[in-house]
This record gives C-alpha cells, sequence and structure tokens, in this order.
C-alpha cells in the first residue's frame, strides 16, 4: 500500500499526536494521494477492500474503479465522429488535433515529457447553450473536478467545439489522472455512475480527517515536497483543526505567485534556509510586502504620506527582485524578468 502521507513530517507529527484513521480516512487520503501514479492509487485501494471489514466501503471501491474503468474507455471512443483529441504539451501549446484516440496517444508517447489530451465535442449549431451545459456539468470528485476553458478558445473558422473530457499523461508514457463530464451526455457511463455516487463515499467531500497543521508551518512558509514550491500559508489555517487540505500562496519555479489549495498530506516546514536562499528571500519578500500593503492601505496619521508610499514601493520591488531570483535559479528564461508590477506576479487558478 501506497505512503497516503507524503510528508515526513507530517507523519511524524501525527505518531507525535496518537492520530489514527478509520479505513474510509484512509481510502479517502489514498484517492488523494496525487503524489502517487494512478495505477498505485487503484492497487492500494484494492488492497484497503480485501483488508476492510467495513462492507459499504467494499462496495464503494468497487465501483469507483469500475467507474475509472468505464471512463477511460469512453474517452477512448469516437463512434460517432463527434470528437476530437487534441494534443496539449506543458506548457498547453497544440502538438496535433486527431479524430481517433491512438493517433493522438501516439502523438502523445513521442513527447516523452508530461502532456495532456483532451477530448474536444464538435457542435454544428450555436456553441453557447452547450458550452452552458458542459461548464455547468461537473463530477463532484475532490480532485477530480474538469472545468473547461473560456468558449472563445474553442471557435475556430473550420469547427466549434467544448472541451468534454481530459487525461494527463507523464514523462513514462502512463496515465496519471482522468477527468470527465462525459457522464452527462453517454449512457453506458451515466449508468456507471449513478451506481457509483448513489451513496456518501470516501473522496466526494472534504472528510474531517483529524490533520491539524503544526503552528510552526506559519512562520516561515512551508514547502510542497511533491512539487518542490514554497509557500505562505494564510495566518488562521492552525486553527482549522480537522481539515485535509489548507489554502496558501505558492512560488512556482517560473518565479510567479500561485493562490492554490493544497493538501497536507505534502506539506513540510520550509524553506531550508540553508540550501535554498533565493525562496528564503522570496518568502520574506512576501511577508514584507503584505505587512507594508496593510500598513499602507488601512494605517494613517503615524507619518506622512510620502514615507508610506516609498516604505510601499521598496517593498514592492524587493518582492519582485526575489521571485526573479527564484525563478533564476529555476529555469534559464524565466518570463517574469518581464514583469513590472506586483500584480502581474499573481496567477489565480
Amino acid at each position: 500500500m501506497i505512503e497516503y502521507i507524503y510528508s515526513q513530517e507530517i507523519r511524524d507529527y501525527h505518531k507525535e499526536l496518537g492520530i489514527e484513521f478509520s479505513d474510509e480516512e484512509k481510502a479517502d487520503l489514498i484517492w488523494k494521494a496525487i503524489f502517487c501514479k494512478r495505477s498505485e492509487v487503484f492497487d492500494s485501494l484494492r488492497e484497503l477492500a480485501l483488508e476492510t471489514e467495513d462492507r459499504d466501503l467494499k462496495k464503494q471501491i468497487a465501483a469507483r474503479l469500475k467507474y475509472e474503468e468505464e471512463k477511460l474507455a469512453v474517452f477512448k471512443e469516437n463512434n460517432s465522429a463527434g470528437y476530437i483529441y487534441v494534443v496539449y504539451d506543458e506548457k498547453r501549446s497544440v502538438c496535433g488535433s486527431f479524430c481517433e484516440f491512438s493517433d493522438a496517444w501516439a502523438c502523445a508517447l513521442k513527447l516523452k515529457a508530461f502532456c495532456e489530451i483532451e477530448k474536444q465535442q464538435i457542435f454544428s449549431e450555436d456553441i453557447g447553450e452547450n458550452f452552458m451545459f458542459l461548464q455547468n456539468s461537473r463530477e463532484n470528485l475532490g480532485v477530480d473536478v474538469f472545468e473547461p476553458d473560456d468558449m472563445d478558445d474553442y471557435e475556430t473558422g473550420k469547427y466549434k467545439a467544448a472541451p468534454i473530457s481530459r487525461i494527463e499523461i507523464d514523462e513514462e508514457g502512463t496515465i496519471q489522472w482522468v477527468a470527465s463530464a462525459e457522464y452527462m451526455t453517454n449512457e453506458r457511463l451515466h449508468s456507471c455512475y449513478e451506481k457509483t455516487f448513489q451513496i456518501v463515499r470516501f473522496g466526494i467531500y472534504n472528510l474531517q480527517l483529524g490533520l491539524p497543521l503544526p503552528e510552526r508551518f506559519v512562520v516561515g512558509g512551508v514547502k510542497n515536497v511533491v512539487t518542490g514550491e514554497f509557500g505562505y500559508m494564510e495566518d488562521d489555517i492552525c486553527y482549522q483543526a480537522g481539515t485535509s487540505e489548507v489554502d496558501g500562496w505558492f512560488l512556482r519555479k517560473d518565479g510567479f505567485w500561485r493562490n492554490e489549495t493544497v493538501s497536507i498530506q505534502c506539506l513540510d516546514r520550509g524553506p531550508d534556509f540553508e540550501t535554498d536562499t533565493e525562496a528564503f528571500m522570496a518568502i520574506q519578500a512576501y511577508d514584507e510586502w503584505e505587512e507594508t500593503v496593510n500598513w499602507y492601505l488601512y494605517k494613517s496619521g503615524d507619518v506622512d504620506s510620502d514615507t508610506r508610499y516609498k516604505r510601499y514601493e521598496r517593498a514592492k520591488w524587493n518582492f519582485i527582485n526575489a521571485s526573479r531570483e527564484y525563478a533564476r535559479k529555476n529555469l534559464d528564461e524565466p518570463n517574469v524578468f518581464n514583469v513590472q508590477s506586483v500584480e502581474e506576479l499573481f496567477i489565480r487558478e
């Protein structure tokens, strides 16, 4: 069975507190172990199903795995020729469009890098109504949520299409995840979906898992041990006892900051001041910038406005320069060097 708590520090902390998980909670943690391969997650769920005495959980796991099998099978089907398969590289650049899944798969394997194959439904009539239907179709599956992008991206002179499902492929040519809304349009998959989700089960909601985050994580930021990115948590996350996910700002390797909800299964204390000085500088700069902005916006009368403005400008440029230093360490040509304002550094996903 996989180690569903990826962070050694979190594992040690839970051991210190004497935290133990029920089989249902273990299933939820295994399902959300995005740092593991898809096949490893499924094998671990099968192993748990053999070990548990919870009959409902056995049924839930069997139904979940059956649905995943059908979901991938339906993704590969294009019997009506009403779909196209678009291959994207890791930068979301189009590498090819195909009528057959086998051709798209061959194209993806040639990349030998992380990529995606997106299945798009072609519409001969006005795309608007169909797109809104797809946009409002969401699988309530925790991390397995597929959200079509802006409609305008899929209107071309040759066809009108909207994404309906997507698979992610790693550099080894292994399918890592399948996200789909096809259960809304495919009768076979819809039937399987109904049987799978007619009862409350693991993975649907954020279960109250009893995963307190160490208060020391707030001081100095945290590190996502899966991506290697450093982040700055919200001040009140220590008091969210029981949650399995927290919100924070994470510094991407290109120097931009992303607001992200991350599982605390993946968090360690960070940054390492000795080996990641650029990350430490960036985290400190974020703290300084946030403090200065709040002080600049909400306090008055302490000093003149000119002094407040100079303090804000200094914090802003320290923040930008720290992000550039972090990007310089990770990328040859970081896009962050073109950034001129703090607002441009933030990406909300």
